[in-house]
């Protein structure tokens, strides 16, 4: 013989409390308490793993907390439509609801305070369901959205919409190894945890990443342009691949190198290096290294190849934008250097002026010399005299120009 305890809810506003009695393989059912529970229908009802207690979910938009013999112990209130569903934690003293105004709270056992509240479906929430030991909930709406939550942050770390229709009940099997969703688009949807196999593949992809940047600086070291362009641009590591192209650019007959490599690549990978131009176009220091490894591209592929390139006509914009923005920089700068030739032919002439100043004939340079002159320092003399020689050709220069614009 075994008995057990059922206990229902109903539109009617009471909750029953049955006694089930199986003897010799024959069901009976007794009324052990019948509870008037809320004002409006019930709509969900839990147990709690410990069949201590038990849950009920209504209209009313409240949580009721009872003892399984049916003695009321708490309400918990703050949802502001409809509760749809209720879900007690595996392993904490707490219990999560569902409402109609979108939202899932989290509520203690102990002092009955709402613990945590969570955002982002779109309609009522329908379902709700504890996950991982408690540590994430799954849930689903009447937006036909299956989210998949994370208690501690309440953060919706994924979205499943592969329903057509409200989604009215989740289902988890013991060890959480599936999970079943059922749908008013008539359809049952089974679900299997793949997550042990996803981590394996994070964690080899890792491995794999810091064995290929340990090659990429193996190559750059040796001076292997050609490989280290290969493996940056596998690597998706667009400041590496420009340091590379810089290196590169520095090396003799280094274009038609790269415009080797550059060649061997595929759409994707041509369409990733065009966007990685695009943004070292942007900063002025880096805007030549991004001009010249976009010549060897356009020297790489002809109109026919680049025109299948994804968003080629989004990169080009951006690349035209900045490039006349260069240009026009590069001609202010070429403007400014006719006013330096100014400058510099100017303070050529007002320099001869000054050596011209204040000596007038050849005399006048020998007496210069020889009070300047100290004794005994023969190459003080020989400088000086060499001195007087350049002022007094300064001098024949400058009155053969003035003669010249006389005639003139």
């Amino acid at each position: 013989n075994k008995s057990f305890k059922v206990v229902s809810g109903s539109r009617d506003l009471t909750v029953k409390i049955w006694n089930l009695t199986i003897n010799d393989s024959k069901l009976t059912f007794s009324v052990e308490a019948t509870i008037k529970a809320h004002d409006k229908d019930i709509n969900a009802l839990a147990i709690a793993p410990n069949d201590a207690l038990f849950a009920t979910a209504s209209q009313d938009k409240t949580v009721k907390i009872w003892s399984i013999d049916g003695k009321f112990l708490n309400v918990l209130s703050g949802h502001r439509r409809a509760v749809n569903a209720i879900a007690f934690s595996t392993v904490d003293k707490a219990i999560a609801s569902g409402s109609g105004d979108g939202t899932i709270k989290i509520w203690s056992l102990r002092d009955y305070s709402c613990l945590k509240t969570f955002e982002g479906h779109t309609n009522s929430v329908l379902s709700v369901k504890f996950l991982s030991k408690g540590m994430q909930l799954i849930s689903g709406g009447s937006d036909g959205l299956i989210k998949l939550w994370v208690v501690k942050t309440n953060e919706c770390i994924n979205t499943f919409d592969v329903h057509q229709d409200k989604v009215w009940m989740i289902a988890i099997r013991s060890d959480e190894a599936e999970i079943v969703s059922g749908s008013s688009d008539s359809v049952i949807h089974v679900w299997k945890d793949v997550t042990e196999e996803e981590q394996t593949k994070l964690r080899k992809a890792k491995e794999e990443s810091v064995l290929l940047a340990q090659t990429l600086d193996n190559y750059v070291h040796a001076g292997d342009f050609s490989n280290a362009i290969r493996i940056a641009l596998t690597l998706s590591q667009p400041f590496n691949l420009l340091q590379i192209f810089s290196a590169a650019l520095s090396v003799p007959d280094s274009n038609q190198k790269m415009i080797s490599v550059i060649s061997e690549l595929d759409i994707d990978s041509i369409a990733k290096l065009l966007k990685y131009i695009r943004d070292w176009n942007t900063i002025a220091k880096y805007s030549i290294v991004a001009h010249n490894v976009l010549n060897c591209v356009m020297n790489s592929f002809g109109p026919d190849v680049l025109i299948k390139v994804p968003e080629i006509a989004v990169i080009l914009e951006g690349l035209l934008a900045y490039s006349d923005k260069h240009f026009s920089r590069l001609n202010r700068l070429v403007s400014q250097t006719y006013l330096l030739d100014y400058a510099l032919a100017q303070m050529t002439d007002l320099t001869t002026e000054i050596w011209n100043l204040d000596l007038e004939d050849e005399e006048d340079v020998e007496e210069v010399v020889e009070i300047d002159k100290p004794k005994n320092d023969p190459e003080k003399v020989i400088i000086d005299k060499l001195k007087a020689q350049s002022k007094r050709k300064l001098k024949s220069d400058q009155v053969s120009r003035k003669k010249s614009k006389t005639e003139k």
